[in-house]
């Protein structure tokens, strides 16, 4: 398994680790970053449990690729939602059907974790949870962004 982490570097670690409460808050539930590992991506979003803009956690959804459900995300989805009149249309990113699995927080997350304790961290958790729903072989494909 080969984790990228272009779409969320040291620079934007350090920026939401600096990031005020106020701050935050006024973020939850925003994505402000990603994770990708082969077919997988996992969103790394800000949440705020409790109604308590005191309370915002990192967490984390996991989206697979290839698979089309009929109830994730596909060029079909596209068109039924009126964004595009046919698949003709459709930018090719979006005629690639992923779909929503899971996810949770990172409990053992503190914000005087450098970068790479954090990344160590989080691809721990993620392999534990790629392993659990037995998608090894979607992790080791090649990396391929949608």
């Amino acid at each position: 398994m080969e984790f990228n982490w272009d779409e969320f570097t040291e620079k934007d670690y350090i920026n939401y680790c600096n990031m005020e409460t106020e701050t935050a808050w006024l973020h939850a539930d925003e994505c402000i970053g990603f994770i990708r590992v082969g077919e997988i991506c996992c969103d790394l979003l800000l949440r705020q449990y409790n109604n308590d803009p005191n309370d915002i956690t990192l967490t984390w959804d996991v989206y697979v690729g290839g698979v089309d459900t009929g109830y994730g995300y596909s060029a079909k989805d596209a068109m039924e939602t009126g964004r595009y009149k046919d698949k003709y249309d459709v930018p090719e990113d979006e005629l690639y059907p992923y779909d929503y699995i899971g996810g949770g927080d990172f409990l053992d997350f503190n914000k005087s974790m450098t970068y790479t304790e954090f990344k160590k961290m989080a691809e721990d958790v993620v392999t534990k949870f790629i392993v659990m729903f037995k998608l090894e072989d979607k992790a080791n494909m090649k990396l391929h962004k949608w």
